[in-house]
């Protein structure tokens, strides 16, 4: 795999083009089949925001109390269970996130902290 390439689909590779050359708008882009720009700018962050809400209902449903969330974070409140076992329902991928490599680690703390 090249330096300025990213993996769509297992086996097949796009050419990336960086901040620096995404034009006025700093967009990130592909090129699509047809050798057109394709606008992939935010795609990230929407990724991460479905995981973390998809990980943060897993732990609601499993009948922790999550009072908030911070950026990439859950807190949760007057839990039943173990930090193992929030970690390891936060973890959980949803289906259409198949192989997408997540890691989660927490602490037990009383007050919050970053």
């Amino acid at each position: 795999m090249s330096a300025g390439s990213f993996i769509l689909s297992p086996g097949r590779y796009e050419q990336v083009y960086d901040i620096v050359n995404c034009g006025p708008l700093n967009r990130f882009t592909v090129l699509d089949g047809a050798g057109l720009p394709f606008i992939v700018h935010n795609c990230v962050q929407a990724i991460a925001r479905d995981c973390l809400y998809h990980g943060m209902m897993k732990v609601h449903e499993a009948g922790y109390k999550v009072i908030m969330h911070v950026h990439d974070e859950i807190v949760c409140e007057d839990s039943h269970g173990s930090i193992e076992e929030v970690n390891e329902l936060f973890a959980t991928l949803p289906p259409w996130a198949t192989g997408l490599p997540l890691a989660t680690d927490g602490f037990e703390s009383l007050y919050y902290k970053k």
